[in-house]
């Protein structure tokens, strides 16, 4: 991704900028769902769904693989 906009004329700060954004970025996402999944409220329904969730994200994984299989052979 970072390569359409990093260059080798690209300041040392925007570099570093960029690299910050990355991680500032993950820290919100699995510090957020942490704290989500971890309610006691939450944590017995998503239990119970998991398997569901399991699933569709496998079905997803699977047709990004596919479609990135296809495209490399073109």
């Amino acid at each position: 991704i970072f390569t359409q906009v990093v260059s080798v004329d690209t300041p040392l700060v925007m570099e570093v900028s960029y690299g910050l954004i990355i991680v500032l970025a993950h820290f919100v996402w699995y510090t957020s769902v942490t704290l989500i999944l971890s309610q006691q409220n939450i944590l017995p329904s998503f239990n119970r769904q998991k398997q569901k969730i399991d699933k569709i994200a496998g079905v997803i994984l699977m047709i990004i693989a596919i479609k990135l299989t296809l495209v490399s052979h073109l």
